[in-house]
């Protein structure tokens, strides 16, 4: 079980005990929105929260007024959705539209007799509780820190590419490029979540723009490596795979080409 797991079990907790604390009807919604709001980084977790939040303004605000006018009737309810789906399609929150939908439907048919606006502000209160609760635990509770991983993972490709060039320059081992490309960019990507977090210091900035050269030339050298193994494994000279490359018959006098006869 990673720390993600646990920490989504504690915002659980955080806001059923909350939802009892205030008396409100249902701990369900807040419980809700802290799972979807739990994400393996706080800016995503905000991100999420803010989406929700967003589909839940737009899902109460319409459910309120379909609600006001006949509740729980099949059609409104249809109804309802599309206006729900083409205003969050409008205003471009095309990540609210569930959510949006699940707040709208759940004041069309639970209302059961409640006040309609009440309802919906309780829904809405509901919403930001789970999304407060998730990234405060996501921020405070051991939060995600990639430093260290990405400073462990970099060394860790360094150590590899230096062994491919070893062994591939030097006693002619096979090179087995492709695998070490997938560790760079997963690499790559732990950069741009660790970039996208609060916490970050002009330290750690200075500290990334060092890996991210590094990683430049990583790819620089695997670069060089590719060229050096399609060479290595090509059955014809380098003459005549430039030949067949061009379409043409080259000038064998040495004397002209002496400066050329690296290329080949």
């Amino acid at each position: 079980m990673g720390m993600r797991n646990i920490k989504t079990a504690l915002a659980v907790i955080i806001c059923v005990l909350i939802s009892r604390i205030l008396k409100l009807e249902y701990s369900f919604y807040a419980a809700i929105a802290a799972i979807i709001s739990m994400e393996n980084t706080v800016i995503n977790s905000f991100r999420a929260g803010k989406n929700r939040m967003l589909g839940t303004l737009i899902g109460a605000g319409i459910g309120f007024l379909c609600a006001s006018i006949v509740p729980g009737n099949a059609i409104l309810c249809g109804i309802g959705v599309v206006i729900v789906i083409y205003i969050c399609n409008l205003l471009k929150w095309e990540k609210s539209i569930s959510i949006a939908c699940i707040v709208f439907m759940a004041i069309m048919v639970n209302l059961n007799g409640k006040n309609p606006f009440v309802y919906s502000m309780n829904r809405i209160l509901d919403t930001f509780i789970g999304i407060t609760v998730a990234v405060l635990v996501n921020y405070f509770i051991f939060p995600p820190n990639y430093a260290n991983d990405i400073k462990r993972n970099c060394l860790y490709i360094v150590d590899r590419i230096d062994k491919l060039v070893q062994g591939g320059v030097l006693t002619l081992e096979n090179l087995e490029l492709d695998a070490i490309m997938v560790d760079i960019n997963d690499l790559q990507k732990q950069i741009s979540m660790h970039e996208g977090e609060f916490r970050l210091s002009k330290k750690s900035f200075g500290k990334i723009d060092n890996i991210k050269s590094s990683i430049k030339l990583d790819n620089n050298i695997i670069n060089h490596l590719k060229v050096i193994d399609n060479l290595r494994n090509k059955s014809t000279s380098n003459k005549e795979i430039v030949i067949d490359y061009i379409m043409c018959e080259i000038n064998d006098d040495l004397k002209k080409l002496k400066e050329l006869m690296v290329l080949y």
